[in-house]
């Protein structure tokens, strides 16, 4: 684990994605730098782990199954949490164009910079 790495070790990560499999590959990939993570499928469970866990930074897939995470966006805008997006898509929500976008399939390792970069801002 690198030093910027390090900077998880403790962070509460809340990742919002309605894909089980790509949701513990993140996971697992925040977990091995210290990271806790809080998984969830649904905007509304991403915004009840908010309130549960005060997370640090957030990663959310922005099509969640019928509808988009654009309620979790304001969840977390207005709690001062900052969150990037991971999707398939090549473009972000709209109104959310100043949002970190990663896009899918993303490594482990661009996962990780991308989140410490959150937590340093």
């Amino acid at each position: 684990m690198t030093h910027r790495h390090a900077l998880l070790a403790g962070c509460v990560v809340l990742v919002v994605e309605d894909e089980p499999l790509v949701g513990l590959d993140i996971a697992q990939a925040l977990t091995s730098c210290g990271a806790q993570v809080v998984l969830t499928r649904t905007a509304a469970d991403a915004m009840v782990s908010v309130d549960q866990t005060s997370p640090s930074a957030a990663v959310l897939d922005i099509n969640l199954g019928s509808h988009d995470c654009s309620a979790v966006c304001q969840y977390l805008r207005a709690r001062d949490i900052p969150f990037l997006f991971l999707t398939g898509y090549s473009n972000t929500l709209e109104g959310w164009s100043d949002i970190p976008l990663l896009s899918k399939p993303a490594t482990a390792p661009q996962i990780i910079d991308a989140i410490v970069n959150l937590l340093k801002a």
